[in-house]
């Protein structure tokens, strides 16, 4: 199932973007709720059945009872990076560039760094939990970090 199949869709985990996310989902048009699986163990029965899409991180832990409700009800999931890369192409986001991303538990900057001196002779975006800046051939601009 993909987002524009999806009707009523479960976003899990608000600490990891699922409000932004959320929000951009209820931009098409899609009903939408946002559930915290570290303070709420699960939904009521009576809702469980109602979601057409649950979008998770991949790091959430499958023990939570929101996500064994979820499997046991067959509902399908989608990663918060298939999302975001969904919504991005649904709203053109990347129309005409190429985009690359580093997932991954340590390193993750390490690597982003070293694929920019890579490409330094072309137009850069690097978003990392350090900074966020755009590099071009000509001049290199930091754009202040966001949330």
């Amino acid at each position: 199932m993909n987002i524009n199949e999806a009707a009523r869709i479960l976003v899990l985990d608000p600490i990891h973007g699922a409000e932004v996310i959320a929000d951009e989902l209820k931009a098409l048009g899609k009903a939408v709720q946002v559930f915290n699986p570290y303070s709420n163990s699960s939904l009521d029965q009576s809702e469980s059945h109602i979601y057409d899409l649950v979008i998770a991180p991949v790091h959430l832990n499958p023990n939570f009872e929101i996500v064994k409700q979820a499997l046991v009800d067959n509902l399908p999931f989608m990663s918060h990076h298939e999302a975001v890369k969904e919504l991005a192409a649904i709203n053109n986001l990347f129309e005409g560039i190429k985009v690359l991303e580093v997932t991954g538990t340590v390193r993750k900057t390490s690597v982003c760094e070293l694929m920019c001196q890579l490409v330094k002779n072309n137009k850069v975006l690097s978003h990392t939990s350090s900074i966020t800046r755009f590099k071009s051939p000509r001049k290199r601009d930091t754009v202040p970090q966001v949330g």
